[in-house]
C-alpha cells in the first residue's frame, strides 16, 4: 500500500517496468537480464522481463504508463 507517484492516488503499488518491455533486448535471444544492486548488501539477481519498481505506481498509474507505453511503442 502507498500513494501512486504518477497520479498521487492511495491504493496497492503493482509491478511497473521501468521501460517498457517493448524496447528491452535480452543479451542473447531468450538469456535472462542482469541486474546488479545499487547499494553493497544487495546481490546480483536475473529478471526474464527487464527492470521493474514495486514501490512506484497503483493499477491507475501502470493503466496510464501502459497506454503511453502502447503508443511509443506502435
Amino acid at each position: 500500500m502507498g500513494v501512486c507517484a504518477l497520479t498521487g492516488k492511495s491504493g496497492t503499488f503493482v509491478r511497473s517496468h521501468l521501460y517498457p518491455q517493448a524496447f528491452y533486448d535480452p543479451p542473447e535471444n531468450g538469456a535472462p537480464f542482469k541486474a546488479i544492486g545499487g547499494n553493497k548488501s544487495s546481490r546480483p539477481k536475473t529478471l526474464w522481463t527487464g527492470l521493474y519498481d514495486e514501490n512506484l505506481v497503483v493499477d491507475d498509474g501502470e493503466r496510464l504508463l501502459a497506454d503511453l507505453d502502447n503508443y511509443a511503442a506502435k
